[in-house]
């Protein structure tokens, strides 16, 4: 079913004419921008107006080819589906880690006009050794290009990118690391190391300092025999200097 067309008269409005379309000749279109100007108020009255240009003219490149460059990314199509589920799922996390603190996170910063991929933030600092690296060696300009943040005011940026990732990932990276930390000393246990405190190991693995026994009992039973062997040889010169 098609409703029936309506004649707009009958509601007692007009039927708004058509924009004007100009045809400047070649002499007249020498200066588009003074041109322009010349057809504002005929074209003022409609909002918009179509401008045909001469079939001969050619408007000039306005960017500098020896300084024209762009960024360019090699995608690996096998990793594009990992990385957005990565991502997502570290979204996730990260968002519940918020409203559990009862800040939820009520939009993605931005930085330069662009939101930020808070994900590719986290891989990036991640990726260049951690929070406390990239600010002492003061990397951050590393991470605005990993994250393809080129603006002319590129300190800005870096503050920027480093004042989010301070408020927005530390926390949330800092208390996974130590929720993780258990779970890690579990499974060292259940390998059959035996955890010990601090001081009183020998060599460790980045969760606990494990014991090595048998290094232990070698070092102890080689102690005790040079000691019966010493005490053995001061019994045998007592003996010798009686006889004599």
């Amino acid at each position: 079913y098609m409703a029936p067309k309506r004649n707009i008269e009958s509601f007692g409005e007009t039927v708004p004419s058509e924009a004007p379309t100009f045809y400047p000749s070649a002499v007249e279109f020498e200066n588009p921008l003074r041109y322009i100007q010349s057809i504002r108020e005929q074209s003022e009255r409609y909002g918009i107006c179509c401008i045909v240009p001469p079939p001969s003219w050619q408007p000039p490149f306005v960017l500098d080819r020896n300084k024209l460059k762009f960024p360019t990314r090699v995608q690996k199509t096998n990793e594009l589906l990992v990385r957005r589920v990565q991502r997502l799922q570290f979204m996730k996390e990260l968002a519940e880690f918020w409203d559990a603190a009862g800040s939820p996170m009520s939009r993605i910063p931005v930085v330069c006009g662009k939101d930020v991929d808070l994900h590719l933030l986290h891989l990036s600092v991640k990726k260049l050794g951690g929070f406390e690296i990239v600010t002492n060696d003061r990397k951050w300009t590393s991470v605005c290009e990993a994250m393809n943040i080129r603006h002319e005011s590129r300190q800005h940026a870096m503050g920027a990118l480093r004042k989010h990732y301070q408020q927005l990932i530390l926390p949330f990276i800092e208390r996974r690391c130590k929720r993780e930390m258990p779970q890690a000393t579990t499974a060292a246990s259940q390998l059959g190391g035996e955890t010990v405190e601090p001081g009183n190991g020998i060599a460790t693995d980045g969760v606990g300092i494990i014991k090595a026994p048998s290094t232990t009992a070698s070092a102890a039973s080689a102690a005790e025999a040079d000691v019966s062997s010493s005490g053995a040889s001061a019994v045998s010169a007592d003996e010798a200097a009686a006889r004599a």
